[in-house]
């Protein structure tokens, strides 16, 4: 396989303090000592990073496509972990701590690996994309283009590193280190010419002869290139027999692929001379740079294993913008937006344009007819497959199936949101109800708390009017596929469409021309062609510039301007503007696509007006034949022909559309659908909290109400009470006096008892009548209990406790001292 890098050793704590691990380096002689964890997590993430390339050039040496595709991810994976080795080596930087002086944590050494991963993931992206049936030359251009820019950056960086710690690395480092670059210089000279091999190929196929022949030279000019750096470093490294032997397998495959590529470029430039000699060739200033389709990144997302130490996160606020720079990065997004929205406008008009142009002349069908015709009639075979098809899937039938059942979905959607907002409806009336008849209710306010739910709700029901909408054309629709005559076709058998699409020999055959002559119809198919290949790239290039919007970073360009400047807000307008430009190329691009479409679609007409021409004139001898005898018939069984086919094939469209519509209505509704039923989830939870809170407050209004009650019933037992055994004790006053004021025995009745003598206890658990004299104390059954179970008499212990008023501490030192 190609480069991975290795790291391996291991260790352990030492006794005698401190952390101490020790690591031996792939290219170092002595070993590093560890002191962190930070370092010993940077270590193993680099043996991840060197397990993870050796996987990816496993896979990559299978050239299978399902191999390269998983080569892509894990050569990506590993340069991922080499950037988390980046972090944790910063970590230590930050803590004075480095490890920074060995070369294998240098910042020359982490990037050089880090960008021939990343080169390598290019590379097998380019090498998964090759492997198709028919090559995209100007994808795969663009996937050659991005694998020069990686490398360069890994052959800076590798030449950066001889400065780095040489003293402390291995004898055999020096030529290793000789033969990265070779391999770094080759491998960019190499795909460079790839690309524009891949280049010159997209011109030859648009008649672009010149360009393909300045194409072809920078090709080969590179490719040579690339075979004397082969060769100087081979004739450097002869006399070393240690060279020779350690030769990277990397650099041999760059021979075998050289080789091939060298002699594709000088058969191609040698027929292309012969055939084109007269063609100017445009100098290399006019030959435009090739833009890059960058396919391996690297991203500090990548996750880490399960058992791998976690990174510490980046710290919670980073520089924060100002309001100038928000300012700046609004107006680069909202100048964007328009742009992007400008060019999607302009690309959807003149496509549809240059459709509704080709559709008022019959093309392409016009073109499939007449090429059916001159092969013996009847339905062209590829469309007929296409008619069987449907026909064998029921595809009619399955649409009117899954169009009613598409219906079905939107009234489950519909009914979902009405009882939804049927349930936020109701809880705000019984909300206000229940505020009008309890005034003093403070609970939750059901608007603030419906408020996200209302948001939520509203969205949903601008998805849904937009969706009714879509619908409601489907369902049209639908109605016609019993009708439209075009829909029948696609019912017909082969035999009955054949007989609707005669050959060209039958149209002659009544003909006054005893000749048949055959139209030469090449380049209008290509132009047709070129112009259907045109609209793909032109969709790409429109795709790519809505991503490099989406992913551009505007507020790097303008955080580090200090809004306290006198010229700030010059420096924003101009970072602004500068970000602006950066995407002005691709822009270009576009523009000079439809200008392109212009002059193809000119070109196509002019065609066109030729080839019917011709048509009508063989078949029914010119524009006379039109007007009389059998030439005229034989017109209008060619302009049938073209109907007919046109007909089958706007049908076939009309039915694939609809399926599309299907699986994307039935796509939203599985989407919408249980979202809807989550958000009556909620708005029915939230009900039945608010629903509690509200019978909780009258549950609480209602034992208020009853304590109070219970409250005076007992304020009102005990002044009747109070007021009985005062109203007592004035009786027997009143009987002593009656006695001439004295107090003797027999002076008072057996009722009345005497000043010294206790009142007869009422049936009262736990209270204990004094005198009246004295206040009526409630002793506590607990606190008699405890002192009980201490063996102490019960009498004493009530009377202790009634002496201090249930002051148990009190009433024990009593008990102990009696």
């Amino acid at each position: 396989g190609d480069q991975q890098p290795q790291k391996g050793g291991g260790g352990g704590n030492r006794p005698g303090g401190g952390l101490r691990l020790e690591w031996t380096g792939c290219f170092m002689e002595d070993a590093q000592i560890a002191t962190t964890l930070s370092e010993e997590r940077a270590s193993l993430l680099w043996n991840l990073a060197a397990l993870e390339a050796y996987q990816a050039s496993l896979a990559a040496s299978k050239n299978d496509k399902r191999a390269l595709s998983k080569s892509v991810k894990q050569w990506q994976a590993a340069a991922s972990f080499l950037s988390h080795v980046s972090s944790l080596v910063q970590d230590v930087d930050d803590n004075n701590r480095s490890n920074n002086s060995t070369l294998d944590f240098s910042v020359e050494m982490r990037t050089f690996w880090e960008k021939l991963l990343l080169g390598q993931g290019q590379i097998a992206g380019y090498e998964m994309a090759s492997a198709n049936a028919k090559p995209r030359h100007l994808l795969l251009a663009k996937l050659a283009t991005a694998v020069v820019p990686l490398l360069n950056e890994a052959l800076d960086a590798c030449r950066s590193i001889m400065n780095v710690g040489m003293q402390q690395t291995s004898s055999s480092f020096s030529d290793l280190h000789q033969q990265w670059i070779t391999y770094l210089q080759a491998t960019s000279a190499l795909y460079a010419a790839k690309a524009e091999h891949h280049e010159s190929i997209t011109h030859k196929d648009k008649s672009k002869w010149g360009m393909e022949m300045a194409r072809l030279e920078k090709g080969l000019s590179l490719a040579n290139h690339c075979q004397d750096l082969l060769e100087s470093a081979s004739s450097t490294s002869s006399s070393s027999v240690r060279s020779r032997q350690q030769q990277l397998p990397a650099i041999s495959n760059i021979h075998t692929k050289l080789a091939t590529l060298l002699d594709t470029l000088t058969k191609r430039y040698q027929q292309a001379q012969q055939e084109h000699a007269d063609v100017a060739i445009p100098p290399p200033n006019e030959v435009r740079d090739i833009r890059g389709e960058l396919l391996a990144k690297t991203t500090q997302k990548q996750p880490l294993p399960k058992d791998c130490v976690t990174i510490p996160a980046p710290p919670l606020f980073g520089k924060l913008l100002g309001d100038s720079a928000r300012a700046a990065c609004d107006t680069f997004r909202q100048d964007m937006d328009h742009l992007v929205k400008q060019m999607t406008q302009m690309v959807d008009a003149k496509t549809e344009s240059a459709r509704e142009q080709l559709a008022s002349v019959h093309l392409p069908h016009s073109l499939t007819a007449y090429k059916q015709e001159q092969s013996g009639g009847g339905i062209p075979m590829e469309l007929w497959e296409r008619v069987d098809q449907i026909q064998k899937d029921r595809k009619i039938a399955t649409l009117k199936r899954d169009l009613w059942g598409l219906r079905d979905m939107a009234e489950q959607a519909s009914d979902i949101f009405g009882r939804t907002r049927a349930q936020l409806e109701e809880d705000v009336t019984m909300d206000d109800l229940f505020r009008e008849q309890n005034k003093m209710f403070d609970g939750h306010d059901v608007r603030e708390v419906q408020q996200s739910f209302r948001s939520s709700l509203q969205n949903y029901e601008k998805l849904l009017q937009k969706s009714q909408e879509g619908d409601s054309v489907l369902l049209r629709r639908l109605e016609i596929l019993d009708t439209d005559p075009k829909y029948k076709l696609l019912q017909f058998q082969k035999s009955q469409l054949d007989r609707l699409l005669p050959s060209s020999s039958s149209n002659s055959s009544s003909s006054s021309s005893p000749q048949h002559t055959t139209i030469d119809t090449t380049h209008l198919s290509r132009l047709l062609v070129d112009l259907s290949k045109l609209f793909h790239d032109r969709d790409v290039t429109l795709n790519m510039l809505r991503e490099e919007v989406k992913n551009y970073d505007i507020k790097s360009k303008v955080v580090d301007i200090d809004p306290n400047d006198i010229n700030a807000d010059e420096e924003y307008k101009h970072a602004v503007a500068m970000a602006q430009k950066a995407f002005a190329g691709i822009a270009y691009e576009i523009q000079s696509k439809v200008n392109l479409q212009m002059e193809l679609m000119h070109e196509i007409m002019v065609e066109n007006e030729r080839f019917v021409a011709a048509r009508d004139a063989s078949a029914g001898g010119g524009r006379s034949g039109r007007h009389g005898g059998g030439g005229g018939s034989s017109v209008n069984n060619s302009a049938a022909s073209d109907s007919c086919i046109a007909m089958i094939e706007d049908a076939i469209d009309e039915i694939q559309q609809l399926s599309r519509h299907l699986m994307d209505g039935r796509a939203f509704y599985d989407v919408v659908i249980p979202k809807l039923e989550a958000l009556k989830q909620q708005v029915g939870d939230a009900s039945v909290r608010l629903a509690v809170e509200r019978c909780e407050y009258e549950d609480k209004q209602r034992h208020s109400e009853q304590r109070r009650k219970q409250e005076l019933d007992d304020a009102r037992f005990a002044e009747e009470l109070s007021g009985g055994q005062n109203q007592g004790g004035g009786s027997g006053s009143g009987g002593g006096g009656g006695g001439g004021g004295g107090r003797g025995p027999g002076s008072s009745g057996a009722s009345s008892p005497a000043p010294g003598d206790v009142a007869p206890a009422r049936s009262n658990p736990g209270v204990v009548n004094v005198r009246n004299d004295e206040p009526r104390v409630r002793v506590d059954d607990e606190k008699v209990a405890s002192l009980v179970a201490m063996d102490f008499d019960p009498d004493k212990v009530v009377a202790a406790l009634k002496k201090y008023d249930n002051n148990v501490e009190q009433a024990l030192n009593e008990l102990l001292s009696g």
